[in-house]
This record gives structure tokens, sequence and C-alpha cells, in this order.
């Protein structure tokens, strides 16, 4: 597979698909959503949290993928929880 045909991540502003990884979850309705903590750095809000259909965004494929394993995942929602509480950031769920 030629991975440079599909590239991943997130497509900035200018439309240009750059490498960039976020956390995924699932709400207790069974909708798949991002929580991206650094959109800023492609010219997007600070905080986005969206659904996993949003089209900014693209996982990305990497030659060799090792699944998160669960205290991963636990320490990824944690960062994001207390980074969202200090900053007092009310999110509105967006859909794509």
């Amino acid at each position: 597979m030629n991975v440079g045909l599909f590239p991943g991540g997130m497509s900035d502003t200018s439309g240009v698909w750059r490498g960039h990884f976020w956390i995924e979850g699932e709400l207790d309705c069974g909708t798949t959503v991002i929580a991206d903590l650094t959109a800023d750095q492609f010219g997007h809000l600070p905080v986005n949290l969206v659904t996993a259909t949003d089209d900014r965004y693209r996982k990305n494929i990497l030659p060799r993928y090792e699944p998160l394993t669960t205290s991963e995942c636990n320490w990824g929602h944690g960062l994001a929880k207390r980074w969202l509480e200090l900053k007092n950031v009310v999110i509105d769920l967006v859909a794509a």
C-alpha cells in the first residue's frame, strides 16, 4: 500500500493535510466523537469536540500501529477532562 496516497491527520484551514493525533471516544448514545485539544495549530478553534464523521479529520495510516492500552486511553481521557475543567470550557457537540 502506498501510504502517500492516503494522507491522514487534520486538514488545516488552507485544505492541506497535516499529521495529527486526537482522542476518540463513544458517547452513551453510541455516537463516536473526536476530542481535539490542539486544533488551533492548524487554524481551527483551540478545542474541537465533533462527531468522528467530521471531514477535517482522517485517521492516520501508519506502517505499524499498536492500539492504545486501556491505561493509555484512560490517561488521555483524564488529561482532556482536566484541561477542560482548568479552562472552564463548555463544549457543545457539533454534528458533521
